[in-house]
């Protein structure tokens, strides 16, 4: 295991490391300048930015929380990955005053770079938890108060990088938010119970085309705070330089710092270039939602959460202006025991099926029709208004 003395200093460490030209990462060789750490497996790549993701673990092979973010040593997949550092910097010195932007970004202390000053890597904190999308793709999943926290935690996080440093995340996703469970009490216990009643905290990554719009109520100098005193000169005039100039001169269009001419994508970045077109009149948040309205229509939740899935789905249904958003209502008990025998109903896949619960549901609601409290009456099983 690693010595806990070298795991504070590497992950409070913010000196560059320099690494010799060409250099490639292997699977179980060290990671330079950092003793007891090695490059583990991979388990993470990006098409587009053409970049890969490496554990970074001790000598057994167990994880120390960290991973090594490289990519190709191309002109244009080097200045993406130096502009992700860039949005790394300035989230952690927005973090300094701020802990949501602290604590729901990822954060990233240390950068690989050649000797002619070129990046070749970034060294970043591993949340130790899944991707967002697959624990809400899962059929069996009927926890409302996970959406709710994940909603939370990414519109806080949204609203303190936008207001402070004018943020723009611009690829934000269900694919870009993590799952990090350190902050419960019972990790392994609150994981385990995801599908129905915990939660973990939330993050984002992959700021490798966010951008930084300049503060519309700027003037000439920025006002430098009292806290900004205690941080590096260099990194405060810098931090103070975004927040004035911003670092994108329009949608689309990303910049490697505020004092850089602006670059269009190359050939292979053609895609993420219309991509970015496309979406340049819509935000993080309705694209967020925009996914979270096609991902839980037709879920199935318990009915003790009738009220609160009911106000989720309007307020979706009213930001993405979506049609209505289906939802069938079990009794919490029926799909507790489904979990625990490992089955589930697959209803709104397959066609016979929905329309023989259907029937069923139709005699159940006649027969319930007097017991119903007045509450529920305008609500069926589906989740529409009678």
């Amino acid at each position: 295991m690693m010595d806990p003395g070298a795991m504070a200093m590497f992950l409070t460490g913010t000196d560059d490391i320099y690494v010799d030209k060409g250099w490639k990462p292997k699977v179980g060789q060290p990671v330079p300048h950092m003793p007891g750490c090695y490059i583990g497996k991979r388990f993470g790549h990006g098409a587009l930015a053409m970049n890969s993701i490496f554990d970074v673990a001790d000598k057994d092979g167990r994880t120390v929380g960290q991973a090594l973010k490289v990519c190709k040593q191309t002109r244009s997949a080097r200045r993406s990955l130096a502009h992700e550092w860039k949005m790394f910097k300035d989230l952690m010195l927005v973090g300094e005053d701020y802990p949501a932007a602290r604590s729901h970004f990822l954060q990233a202390h240390r950068v690989l770079k050649q000797h002619d000053g070129s990046i070749a890597g970034i060294i970043m904190e591993k949340a130790n938890g899944q991707n967002v999308i697959k624990t809400l793709k899962d059929p069996k999943f009927c926890n409302v108060r996970y959406v709710i926290a994940l909603l939370r935690d990414l519109l806080v996080a949204l609203d303190v990088a936008q207001r402070v440093l004018g943020f723009a995340h611009y690829d934000l996703k269900l694919d870009n938010v993590m799952e990090h469970w350190s902050c419960n009490p019972d990790p392994e216990n609150a994981r385990s119970r995801v599908l129905v009643d915990s939660w973990p905290q939330f993050k984002l990554f992959d700021f490798g085309t966010a951008v930084v719009y300049p503060d519309p109520f700027s003037v000439k100098k920025a006002p430098v705070d009292a806290q900004m005193h205690m941080q590096p000169p260099a990194a405060a005039d810098e931090l103070t330089e975004e927040k004035q100039h911003g670092n994108s001169d329009k949608p689309g269009v990303i910049t490697h710092s505020a004092r850089d001419e602006s670059f269009e994508y190359s050939e292979p970045y053609v895609c993420v270039r219309l991509y970015h077109m496309y979406w340049a009149k819509r935000g993080d948040v309705f694209r967020v939602m925009l996914a979270l309205s096609k991902i839980l229509d037709n879920k199935i939740w318990p009915i003790e959460d009738l009220e609160m899935v009911t106000l989720l789905l309007a307020v979706l249904e009213r930001v993405t202006n979506s049609r209505r958003i289906r939802a069938q209502f079990e009794p919490c008990n029926v799909l507790l025991q489904r979990l625990r025998l490992g089955e589930y109903k697959y209803q709104h896949y397959h066609g016979g099926a929905v329309e023989q619960q259907q029937q069923q549901l139709a005699g159940h609601r006649h027969q319930q029709q007097r017991k119903e409290p007045a509450g529920l009456q305008e609500y069926s099983v589906t989740g529409q208004q009678r």
